[in-house]
């Protein structure tokens, strides 16, 4: 069995094997055009997706640092900014997400991708019900546990997604 034949249709659809004239040489270089432009197009797509990972990454440090940051903050008013930011690294998050496991639709990266939703939920839904509202009550100390045990292990969960996700790009 030749390595061209799962894309023997492709290749009997675009390529003028059966003209004459065309002799195994012109063959052989037809498929292997047909080949590297195949893995360019994949390679690109790789390479936006990396992309969009490390976007995803950087977003995602952003809103645990405005959190730590909103944990020291005694200024309400700074407090507000903070937050104001977190809401929207959490939207841009809440976005970049689906539109990323849409795009993985069929592949082993997407199960990573819904576990890793799935994790951001848990940290989000955290953050927002029990975090907040107790920094804004001012028990600071009991948001900070909880920052710094659970939340504390759902972000490295997180990372460790990301650096396995992006490693295989």
């Amino acid at each position: 069995m030749s390595i061209f034949n799962p894309l023997r249709g492709l290749f009997q659809t675009f390529l003028p094997f059966n003209r004459p004239g065309v002799n195994h040489m012109n063959r052989i270089i037809y498929k292997s055009l047909v080949i590297l432009s195949l893995l360019g197009l994949i390679g690109i797509t790789r390479g936006v997706l990396a992309g969009e990972l490390d976007d995803l990454k950087a977003k995602l440090g952003d809103v645990r640092g405005a959190l730590v940051a909103m944990l020291d903050e005694k200024d309400k008013a700074k407090q507000e900014e903070l937050h104001a930011k977190i809401k929207k690294l959490t939207k841009d998050i809440d976005e970049l997400l689906p539109a990323l496991i849409a795009k993985e639709k069929g592949t082993e990266a997407k199960g990573k991708l819904v576990e890793l939703k799935e994790t951001w939920e848990a940290f989000r839904n955290t953050r927002d019900t029990q975090i907040i509202p107790a920094i804004y009550g001012g028990k600071v100390e009991e948001a900070k546990a909880i920052a710094g045990g659970v939340q504390k292990e759902r972000f490295k969960k997180m990372s460790s997604i990301l650096d396995e996700l992006i490693g295989k790009k």
